[in-house]
């Protein structure tokens, strides 16, 4: 019994002392770790330290050698986000300019698919001379189309009309051959050259009195007021109404001209001008009425000082139509203030019908030509109030 206890008392005692060293040893574990933790702790505040006194070091030193400045990571940050916003924009840009594109290639396909006869003559006139379409892009594309056709023609518009090689030669001349009317001009005028472009450009209605009817002309009423309707960089749409009053009626004419303009260089410029036949947009109420007039007009400018400058032109007019048909001269002549005489019809209801015809044309020509002489005088008196005019309207702009 005694010896039962004393072997149990020998297994406590070692087991007492067994706890006692993992107690030890637990206790020197958690100092020595205590101890690396306070000494990485301050080794991390003296790194902080440091690197805290390199950055207002260099902070404050001034950069002489151009070198790359710090960026904080927040400039960095937004500056990145800036570029990604960019390059979104810029791709929904180009995804709405390729969906333009389409949309423009698909008017036009559709427009040539109906309108566009088999074979085209490569120098003669075509729809395209003479129609804009409705979508802003196709409008512009045909404007540009328009106007860069008639300024390569130029060159060669005025060699057919016969123009002297020289440019010192002045003249002035106007033919009328069954209801077409053409006329040739060269002349130096005493104003710089810019500003006759402009007027050109905004005032061509105006200089050409495509804006009078000859009742105007006759009641002397010549207001002077631009005509553009709509204006890009290189051109300018105008658009007028003529109201021909004669013998006790009325004829109203729609007047739709495409102006452009183009510079060679500072010391050349061409204006360029044709009327719109056919237009989707309808700008001035409903033209299906009123009559229109084929009308091509080249105007060529020198510079010859900085206060004067050489003209020289060539205009067409066509046959007023209706619908794209010629009008009758029964109703032309009322444009002319010349309706048929008693005579011309007998002559008409007698002999031989190809002479009759030709008397009749060349009568018909005499009137015309009539009528264009007062129109030139009354675009004469008229240029200084449009020179002023003008001159005004650029002075308010300046202010």
């Amino acid at each position: 019994m005694g010896a039962r206890n004393g072997a149990d008392n020998k297994m406590a005692s070692a087991t007492e002392s067994t706890k006692a060293r993992r107690q030890r040893l637990h206790i020197e574990r958690q100092r020595q770790l205590r101890s690396k933790q306070r000494s990485a702790y301050t080794t991390l505040l003296r790194e902080v330290a440091g690197l805290e006194v390199a950055l207002a070091t260099l902070v404050a030193e001034p950069r002489g050698g151009g070198g790359p400045a710090i960026l904080r990571w927040q400039d960095v940050a937004r500056a990145l986000q800036d570029a990604r916003d960019d390059s979104v924009g810029e791709n929904r840009m180009l995804q709405r300019r390729v969906h333009a594109t389409e949309t423009l290639l698909q008017q036009l396909h559709a427009w040539v698919s109906r309108r566009v006869p088999m074979s085209l003559d490569a120098t003669g006139r075509t729809w395209r001379d003479t129609t804009l379409l409705g979508s802003p892009e196709a409008r512009q594309m045909g404007k540009a189309w328009i106007t860069s056709r008639m300024h390569m023609q130029a060159a060669r518009v005025f060699y057919t009309h016969g123009f002297p090689t020289t440019l010192n030669d002045p003249f002035f001349d106007t033919t009328v051959e069954h209801r077409t009317i053409q006329s040739r001009c060269q002349l130096t005028i005493p104003l710089p050259m810019d500003v006759l472009v402009g007027m050109y450009r905004h005032h061509l209605c105006e200089i050409t009195c495509l804006d009078l009817s000859l009742a105007d002309i006759e009641a002397r009423q010549f207001p002077v007021q631009t005509s553009v309707v709509e204006i890009t960089e290189t051109t300018a749409l105008h658009q007028v109404i003529r109201r021909h009053r004669s013998q006790g009626h009325r004829l109203d004419e729609v007047i739709h001209m495409l102006v452009g303009v183009s510079r060679t260089n500072d010391d050349r410029a061409v204006v360029v001008a044709t009327t719109i036949l056919e237009d989707a947009v309808a700008l001035i109420g409903d033209r299906a009425a009123m009559i229109q007039r084929p009308f091509h007009a080249w105007y060529e400018f020198h510079r010859v000082s900085e206060w004067s400058t050489h003209m020289r032109s060539v205009i067409v007019f066509g046959i007023a139509q209706r619908h794209h048909k010629p009008l009758a001269w029964a109703e032309e002549a009322h444009v002319w203030d010349a309706a048929m005489s008693s005579s011309d019809a007998a002559a008409s209801a007698a002999g031989d019908a190809t002479t009759t015809e030709s008397v009749l044309d060349a009568r018909r020509n005499q009137q015309i030509q009539r009528g264009v002489t007062r129109i030139a005088d009354t675009a004469y008196m008229r240029g200084e109030s449009i020179v002023a005019k003008f001159l005004q309207g650029q002075a308010g702009i300046a202010c």
